[in-house]
């Protein structure tokens, strides 16, 4: 409990640097939003009262604390660019962004374990067949990580939606109007968004799997007469879970940060879109507030992943104890 209780400490502390390195960058970007506001119908008066309006002549530290007590309370303040609450621009774009992460998580999970550990035990026998198999895979597993999502999701447009006419390519349903479309039409962007994370949990899986396939206990529980799927669940499992749940605490953070490109292709309205857009039209509540939530999807897996460590071995943090 006290290594977790540091854990929740730690990563409180460093969220709480990163809301003040955000506000100070954004204090000191160049340019004017209230001026790129009113262009050419900029008077002073007009100036200062939308200044007012939005709070931008208190003082740095009264602007801080009120974006801050906005994050807590959920009054996430008000869009430059829309004039609308930046709670309600940011809810419809979050729930996109994250139900294609869970839903690329899924598919990077059910596909990228199971074939990181055979591809792992059969490497592992060290035979003729073994390295064959081996070098012919790690080939094509390569090459998957290689190619980007974005043009892994051209190809599924182009294929299944242009060619098959399985799904109409750019069309969004939003989960509002059709909760079962809405998954449908997320499929393809999860799977362009899965596919190059798949190749890389799978190769850190078979990495960790091989290296523990010629380690001494392996051997020995062979000449007690175990069997190599016993070995594997029983032994191998656990003792290579830990650099497995390493590179999927990486992919998580990655793709519930937002995959701007892919939500681009496939014409989602996700956050990736929305920070883009924002950026451009200087909207910096909405860019202030998606690059807050991007830091806490990483800080929080990060202790998520921090505790599975310490379950997985009670070695780990016991200094803590």
């Amino acid at each position: 409990m006290k290594y977790v209780l540091k854990r929740i400490g730690m990563a409180a502390a460093t969220l709480l640097l990163v809301s003040i390195i955000v506000f100070i960058m954004f204090q000191i970007v160049p340019g004017d939003v209230v001026t790129a506001k009113l262009g050419t119908d900029i008077t002073q008066e007009r100036a200062e009262a939308l200044r007012n309006e939005y709070g931008l002549n208190d003082p740095l530290l009264v602007q801080y604390f009120n974006w801050i007590r906005g994050i807590c309370t959920g009054n996430l303040g008000i869009s430059y660019s829309k004039d609308i609450p930046v709670g309600d621009l940011l809810l419809n774009n979050l729930v996109v962004t994250v139900s294609l992460a869970f839903m690329s998580l899924i598919l990077i999970i059910v596909f990228a374990v199971p074939v990181g550990f055979w591809s792992g035990y059969v490497s592992g026998k060290n035979t003729k067949r073994a390295k064959l198999f081996d070098s012919i895979f790690d080939g094509v597993n390569q090459t998957f990580m290689a190619v980007p999502s974005f043009f892994i999701g051209i190809l599924i447009s182009v294929v299944f939606g242009i060619v098959l006419k399985w799904f109409a390519p750019g069309k969004y349903v939003s989960y509002s109007e059709n909760i079962m479309d809405f998954i449908l039409y997320l499929i393809p962007a999860a799977i362009s968004v899965a596919v190059p994370k798949i190749a890389m949990l799978v190769r850190f899986v078979k990495a960790s799997v091989v290296g523990e396939m010629n380690k001494d206990y392996v051997r020995t529980a062979k000449s007690k007469g175990m069997s190599d799927i016993a070995i594997l669940i029983h032994h191998v499992f656990k003792n290579s879970i830990i650099t497995s749940v390493t590179a999927l605490s990486v992919i998580m953070a990655e793709i519930f940060a937002g995959s701007v490109v892919v939500e681009q292709v496939f014409n989602l309205p996700g956050l990736g879109r929305l920070l883009i857009s924002s950026i451009g039209t200087r909207d910096y509540p909405v860019v202030m507030d998606i690059v807050m939530y991007i830091a806490i999807m990483i800080i929080t897996v990060n202790l998520i992943v921090d505790i599975i460590y310490r379950l997985t071995d009670p070695r780990i943090g016991a200094s803590y104890e």
